[in-house]
């Protein structure tokens, strides 16, 4: 993560960064950040900045935290899964939670 300038600055990762966490080309996930860009679902600058690489320079997008989990989430199963465990039905570390079923009155459901 880039180190913060301006402590009221949100904690950013670049797509290069994002590129080397999950083994990937960095023109392949810059081509899927322009592609979430696209269809609405990043909420980062879509502003980018030139990095020398020791060749040819890069274009490289700074990602918010979310937005760089909505990337890496493509590249890694374990990521996806990870964020499973976070949505309505409970998260990742919640306790059973009783329900009603449909003839056997209440019952117990485990955490996934």
């Amino acid at each position: 993560m880039t180190e913060r300038m301006n402590p009221a600055a949100p904690l950013t990762m670049s797509s290069q960064e994002i590129a080397d966490l999950v083994d990937a080309r960095h023109n392949d996930v810059v081509a899927t950040i322009e592609r979430l860009f696209t269809k609405g679902l990043l909420r980062s600058s879509r502003k980018t900045r030139r990095e020398e690489t020791g060749g040819r320079p890069i274009d490289v997008y700074d990602l918010i935290e979310r937005d760089t989990h909505l990337v890496v989430s493509g590249y890694s199963d374990e990521h996806r899964a990870r964020g499973a465990g976070h949505c309505r039905w409970g998260g990742a570390g919640s306790q059973a939670s009783p329900r009603r079923t449909a003839d056997h009155g209440p019952s117990t459901v485990p955490a996934s």
